[in-house]
């Protein structure tokens, strides 16, 4: 930790211009954070002082297609070849949204410089698939701890390469910060083709079963 903290880190600017593309499920509201639950690339993530507590986080990305590579899409395995196929019933939990935060948020960088100060390669975190997550979330709490001023994590989606995708740090970005401007249902016609178009463009297939 002492170590990570000696670091000067940079950092992105969201600006409040930049909206949030947001997949999340269906029974709960756009802008709700996840309150600990699962696993994903950088989360449960959890202080490092006790009492250990939970954070809450909430991912998103610059784009539809960043924001489903990081919720619907994830569980593509890192080395897959051909369309991945998602089912439609799993696709039916989510939906999409945008969020204009209400301020600029300070987002670390988890790309070039910042990579190689802290001795890592994008093939060890952010290309790694959901069986190495166990490895990869704790970086979010230790990188947490060590940026006091760091609203969240910014990175280039490891699916969509055109794509940024970020997490925002629960216990320093509020719900009210960030306003709903778009909610879209997957439900057929229109949300269900929009679906099957991102994914196409995405390397995915939505299949029945």
């Amino acid at each position: 930790m002492a170590e990570v903290e000696r670091l000067t880190l940079q950092r992105e600017t969201w600006t409040t211009d930049a909206l949030i593309h947001r997949i999340h499920r269906t029974d709960v509201s756009p802008e709700r954070f996840n309150p600990g639950d699962g696993r994903g690339r950088f989360h449960p993530l959890v202080t490092l002082s006790a009492p250990v507590r939970a954070i809450p986080t909430l991912y998103g990305g610059s784009s539809l297609i960043g924001a489903l590579c990081e919720t619907l899409f994830r569980l593509e395995p890192a080395n897959h070849r051909g369309p991945f196929p998602v089912p439609k019933k799993r696709a039916l939990q989510f939906a999409y949204a945008t969020l204009r935060p209400t301020r600029s948020l300070n987002l670390l960088a988890l790309k070039g410089d910042n990579l190689r100060a802290l001795g890592l390669m994008r093939s060890q975190l952010l290309e790694p698939g959901p069986a190495h997550y166990s490895r990869t979330a704790p970086w979010a709490s230790t990188l947490h701890a060590a940026c006091p001023d760091a609203d969240g994590l910014i990175w280039r989606s490891r699916q969509h390469d055109e794509s940024e995708c970020l997490v925002l740090f629960g216990d320093r970005v509020g719900e009210a910060e960030l306003v709903v401007t778009e909610q879209m249902s997957f439900e057929p016609p229109h949300g269900w083709q929009t679906l099957l178009v991102a994914a196409a463009q995405a390397g995915f297939v939505i299949t029945e079963s």
